[in-house]
């Protein structure tokens, strides 16, 4: 298909935070009591939560979402080929897709389609079965990402990682990797290829692993 998409968030979520200042400050073993450090604490959260939405190239909190497909085509899209939505997952309340389609300026049923969830894929159903998408413009209006509550335990556990150590290094050269002080100083310092394409200021190494897991590509 020949065309253009355009993505567009409608209903924006109060906060992207991935974790909350409770979770972190027990993670550091800071009494709840104490809220000398909350101000910074929480602004670490906001700097890893966006820090991990960029390199994962999505937003994992739930938000309402607007995509608008055109195909250059009148055919549109080839008969089984699924429209592809910009965000994922895509919300479900009560076992039931949060998605509304209009395609060619109508509404279409529950029945004239088919939604992958997890994957934010679009299945055209005709009375054959399986059929074409062929309406100009399609516009998808849907919530996407995961309420609260509900984001994935290890992509919680890497933002903690990074929330905690940034919090925790705060006045150490953030690229600084090691140093021995014996006789004479010997340092060594991050760079492209030692931080995984990753600053190390946002996102420690170890974390990687769990993030590339949850990289948004398009085929």
């Amino acid at each position: 298909m020949t065309g253009y998409a355009i993505h567009r968030c409608v209903t924006p979520a109060a906060s992207l935070a991935l974790v909350d200042l409770d979770q972190v400050k027990a993670e550091l073993k800071i009494s709840p009591a104490d809220t000398s450090k909350d101000a910074q604490i929480q602004a670490n959260i906001e700097q890893i939560s966006q820090a991990i939405n960029t390199y994962c190239d999505r937003i994992f909190v739930r938000q309402g979402y607007r995509d608008q497909i055109r195909s250059t085509y009148s055919t549109g899209l080839c008969c089984g080929t699924p429209l592809v939505l910009r965000q994922r997952p895509i919300a479900v309340d009560d076992g039931v897709p949060v998605v509304v389609i209009t395609e060619g300026n109508i509404v279409l049923m529950p029945d004239q389609w088919e939604v992958d969830e997890q994957m934010g894929r679009i299945y055209r159903l005709d009375a054959g079965g399986i059929g074409a998408w062929g309406g100009n413009p399609i516009v998808v209006d849907y919530d996407a990402g995961y309420d609260a509550g509900k984001i994935p335990a290890d992509l919680q556990a890497a933002a903690l990682k990074s929330v905690t150590a940034r919090y925790s290094n705060v006045g150490r050269d953030p690229m600084l990797r090691s140093q021995t002080i014996p006789d004479v100083v010997a340092e060594s310092y991050w760079s492209s290829e030692t931080s995984g394409g990753l600053s190390s200021t946002a996102i420690p190494a170890e974390a990687y692993a769990v993030l590339e897991a949850y990289v948004l590509r398009f085929m």
